[in-house]
């Protein structure tokens, strides 16, 4: 086969410099000149060489307009790239348009060829997008920047099978490029060197209205008409000035975030006010997360924002909610947001201690949610409760009174809870108290009929074949997220396509091959399974960050920033994240938390914990100015990671924090971690003291929860690692009273020789843990203060 020079244009050849290899996500364009072999049989070779010329110049000019780059010529086609060296987020289009255009170029060259010579050319183009390894392939005499993988060759098997005046592309191509072109499904064929047969679409054109270009596999909510409009209807009520509470609850997959999106999207002219706070399962053990989600949207503070910046905007937010009174609720609100104090505001929190604080949190909380619904109706929903932590659990409790006297809507979304855990106490509370205001919402699985409906829709279609809908019940069993899973499996598969000479679907043979797994789990896993490598290392990255991820840390995780724009575009288009926010800074969710655990729990151990530790690291660069809102999160990656060291200390540091602003469940359960951790990283070296300021602190915090006997326990050891154990009879309470008066004495008489023979070993310590123990036996067990 002849190879021919790049004529001009972009190419992939390179000097002496040297370029690393790097794993790529490109665009790989294959176009062959249809007609060619005919014409060098009418032509001499210089007549032959200068009508190809003219032809692979008008294809390079192409290619160089839209970003790509020719990897190299071989007889009569030509291969360009799209995204190596240099990449954009959307190389697949740029390479799509450029396909249209090289047969745009080829008419109007056909024009005088044809006039001229009398000979007439046609182009043949396969488009594919994949992972590959670009590089120099180095030679004696000089080297060339080429791509190498499996992506090239299904580009060119694409070419090959395409139609003179066609363009082919594949399943990533596609998807990628959903928003601009119409495409059609053709049959899958089959491959040298494949068992699978090849997905295949044929380019329609381009969109009549790309901008508003639907994602493929959507449907509106079926089966679900009731639940959406008692929704609807509480929405209503809330823009009217009536509070209402609404509990939405349901399995896994049977689309409780679907219902509330809808519901909001249905009244989206409305003048409500929607703030949102999900609990994450990384986050169980910072207190409020939730709330202190919710505070910061409100006030649009941005997670790498500086401290001053956000204590601007924060300031501001509150003095115009509170006007005059700004000033006495700011340090409250402050210290549950994060935000450093300083100044007057540290000074009047300066000598509460937790219980005095954490009461004051929840009256602020209180007032501030007022205040939020007096300036216009508000709603605060919260995703995923049953991930919530105990003191936000406590928090909302508290709030759920407002819904009688303020224009308050509260909407609760969460896993069935059937025990004595947050969402059951929240319906228990509801029902009890505000009946009258109380929606209840239990999400179960769909009829057969609506699942079947369901992939009609997603298939934007009035029939499926029977076998289709037969797999669909049977395997779904009536959770939308498993019907759609499904479908989106049989369509990667090419199990179904679409006809459309017919103009519907049909089944192919491959659907009697594939095995659909009996689980949504294992369908996912599956799912994943097919994505192209560089795509599927994305989702695994983001799983270990967690169920919401920042593109600014992903993006410090990622190898790539540019391949990372097109991996996150790929995710999107697939449904498996979402955008969930842009402003004040942009960040991605999983579609389902069962995606996130899917992709999370196929990463090997040993890379897991690598990851871990990378995204502690990142976390530690990225937030050094505000590292004490992260703590939790850091102490979660670094223990996941193993670094014990490392967790042991953000774990103490994570109990403090929680107990400064009453979090007493999350400092306690962060106070046991740090001492396994601790163990883990130093084994047995505890200094007595330090353990003993531990004990103390567990002792306080269940002592405040009203657990009063375990709190003991840990006071007692407090007491003896201070080598002060708490006397438990009336016998040994007058020996301690007696042998203190004597050291009162000679530390007054012999002050010298006292400090010579003894040391007090934390006084501040050894007097906070007898203060606590006095209060327990004053409630519990008084008779052990008795001396008579």
């Amino acid at each position: 086969m002849e190879e021919h020079r790049a004529p001009g244009g972009p190419s992939l050849q390179v000097g002496p410099v040297q370029r690393e290899e790097e794993r790529k996500l490109v665009t790989i364009v294959f176009a062959d000149l249809s007609g060619s072999t005919a014409l060098a049989e009418r032509l001499d070779a210089e007549e032959l060489r200068s009508v190809l010329t003219s032809f692979f110049n008008a294809l390079a000019n192409v290619v160089q307009r839209y970003g790509g780059t020719i990897d190299k010529y071989a007889g009569d086609a030509v291969m360009a790239v799209f995204g190596a060296p240099l990449a954009h987020e959307d190389d697949p289009e740029r390479a799509i348009r450029a396909s249209l255009d090289m047969h745009g170029a080829i008419a109007r060259l056909n024009e005088s060829a044809e006039r001229d010579r009398g000979v007439r050319l046609s182009l043949r183009v396969g488009v594919n997008t994949g992972a590959v390894v670009a590089g120099p392939l180095a030679g004696e005499v000089q080297s060339a920047y080429t791509i190498v993988g499996d992506a090239v060759n299904i580009a060119q098997r694409l070419q090959s099978a395409a139609a003179p005046g066609e363009i082919l592309v594949g399943p990533i191509t596609r998807r990628l490029a959903d928003r601009a072109f119409t495409f059609t499904p053709l049959e899958p064929i089959r491959v040298k060197g494949k068992t699978a047969p090849l997905v295949v679409f044929k380019l329609v054109g381009l969109r009549a209205s790309p901008e508003i270009a639907t994602v493929r596999l959507r449907s509106p909510l079926v089966g679900r008409a009731a639940e959406l409009a008692a929704l609807v209807e509480g929405l209503d009520a809330v823009a009217r000035g009536e509070g209402r509470i609404a509990l939405v609850t349901g399995d896994a997959g049977l689309g409780k975030s679907r219902l509330v999106a809808e519901a909001k999207r249905a009244r989206s002219e409305a003048p409500v006010y929607a703030l949102e706070g999900r609990a994450l399962s990384i986050a169980q053990g910072i207190s409020y997360g939730p709330f202190i989600e919710i505070a910061k949207r409100d006030a649009s503070i941005a997670e790498d924002e500086p401290e001053t910046a956000s204590w601007e905007k924060f300031e501001r937010r509150i003095a115009t909610l509170f006007g005059r009174e700004a000033d006495g609720v700011l340090p409250f609100l402050a210290s549950l947001v994060g935000l450093p104090l300083h100044g007057a505001p540290a000074e009047r929190i300066r000598y509460l201690d937790a219980h005095a604080m954490g009461q004051q949190i929840f009256a602020t909380m209180r007032r501030y949610v007022a205040r939020l619904a007096a300036e216009r109706p508000v709603v605060l929903i919260f995703e995923d409760w049953h991930w919530a932590d105990e003191s936000s659990a406590a928090l909302l409790e508290h709030l759920l009174p407002l819904v009688e006297t303020e224009r308050l809507g509260i909407c609760v979304a969460s896993r069935p809870d059937h025990g004595e855990g947050a969402v059951a106490r929240l319906r228990e509370r509801a029902r009890r108290d505000h009946a009258a205001r109380f929606i209840e919402v239990r999400l179960t699985p769909l009829a057969g009929a609506d699942s079947e409906q369901l992939a009609r829709n997603l298939l934007s279609t009035s029939r499926i074949p029977s076998d289709v809908d037969a797999v669909v019940v049977e395997k779904a069993e009536g959770n939308p997220f498993f019907v759609e899973e499904v479908i989106r499996m049989l369509l990667d598969l090419g199990a179904i396509v679409f006809d459309k000479q017919r103009g519907e679907w049909r089944t192919t043979d491959a659907l009697d091959r594939i095995t659909i797994p009996d689980t949504v789990q294992g369908l996912l896993v599956a799912h994943i399974d097919r994505l192209d490598d560089d795509v599927k290392g994305v989702l695994k990255l983001a799983s270990v960050i967690g169920r919401a991820f920042l593109y600014r840390l992903l993006s410090a995780l990622a190898a790539e920033a540019e391949a990372l724009d097109v991996a996150l575009a790929e995710l999107r288009h697939l449904d498996l994240i979402r955008e969930r926010t842009r402003t004040p800074e942009l960040e991605y969710v999983f579609k389902h938390a069962l995606i996130h655990d899917a992709a999370y729990e196929s990463i090997l151990l040993q890379r897991r914990r690598e990851l871990h530790a990378l995204a502690g690291e990142a976390i530690e660069r990225l937030f050094a100015a505000r590292l004490e809102e992260f703590y939790g999160v850091l102490a979660y990656h670094f223990a996941r990671a193993e670094r014990w060291e490392r967790a042991q200390d953000y774990l103490f540091k994570a109990g403090e924090r929680a107990e400064k602003i009453a979090g007493d469940a999350e400092a306690l359960a962060h106070y046991q971690q740090a001492v396994a951790a601790y163990a883990r990283a130093f084994g047995d070296r505890w200094d007595p003291v330090q353990r003993a300021g531990i004990e103390r602190r567990m002792g306080e915090a269940l002592f405040r929860r009203g657990q009063h006997l375990e709190a003991r326990e840990y006071l007692d050891r407090a007491l003896a690692l201070l080598g002060l154990p708490m006397p438990t009879t009336p016998r040994g309470v007058r020996l301690a009273i007696v042998r203190e008066l004597l050291r009162q004495v000679g530390h007054r008489r012999l002050p010298g020789l006292v400090r010579r023979h003894r040391r007090d070993p934390a006084p501040e310590e050894w007097a906070r843990a007898l203060e606590v123990s006095g209060w327990i036996d004053w409630f519990v067990q008084p008779e052990r203060l008795a001396l008579d």
